[in-house]
């Protein structure tokens, strides 16, 4: 776990220094989230809403990363 706690913390490093690398991997990520979060919701009806909010979730962070004052942010760099 202390792995993964450094990952993150130098990807938001990354990201608040407008690494094209560290968006490319958020964004990577976001994706295969939400094509998780879309097979919860077809193959598993049970837990419908959490494959939603999954979804949900990742296409605001993909929205907040890739906007248009995002890009302006990440060209600055």
């Amino acid at each position: 776990e202390i792995i993964l706690g450094v990952v993150t913390a130098l990807v938001a490093l990354g990201l608040s220094s407008g690494s094209r690398l560290s968006r490319f991997l958020v964004t990577l990520l976001m994706l295969m989230r939400a094509v998780a979060g879309l097979w919860v919701i077809v193959a598993l009806p049970a837990v419908r809403v959490s494959g939603v909010l999954t979804v949900a979730l990742s296409v605001l962070v993909l929205f907040l990363l890739w906007n248009q004052r995002a890009s302006a942010f990440f060209a600055a760099r």
